[in-house]
Parts: structure tokens; sequence; C-alpha cells
């Protein structure tokens, strides 16, 4: 799958149990409209209202969501 960066906020953090977290898109990708981005995580890294920039790997995009796996990331102060 491809890679590809995207610079965020995180909306929704991930929790203990779930992982993932959703971030605010709007926008196209590949010419399909996307509403959000669900990145897959293994540990709880995101904060509810952080600006990050995220390295991803494209899953799949399914009702306007583009689901990805994080590559790496970094918290950016603003």
């Amino acid at each position: 799958m491809e890679q590809f960066w995207l610079l965020s906020i995180c909306t929704k953090e991930n929790g203990v149990s779930n992982k993932s977290a959703e971030f605010h898109f709007i926008g196209f990708y590949r010419g399909v409209k996307i509403k959000k981005v669900h990145i897959q995580c293994h540990t709880k890294i995101f904060e509810k209202d952080n600006t990050y920039l995220v390295q991803l790997k494209l899953e799949f995009i399914k009702s306007g969501i583009l689901h990805a796996d994080l590559i790496k990331y970094k918290k950016i102060l603003i």
C-alpha cells in the first residue's frame, strides 16, 4: 500500500483498549471525498486537540473515512 504524510488535529484520542485515533480532514484523496481519518496504532500516543505530523500507510477508504496504519509521528507545538 502507499505511504503519505498528513498534518492534522486529533479529534478523538485513542484509549487504552482502543487501537485507533480520529483526525480532522475535509477534502479529497485520489478523487474520493474524505470526511475524517482513522489511524491505527498500538499504544496511546495521541491527545485530543493537538496537532500532529504523521506518516501513514493507506489501508482502505470506506464511507468517506480513510483508514491507515501509523508509521511515525511528530507532535507539532503551535
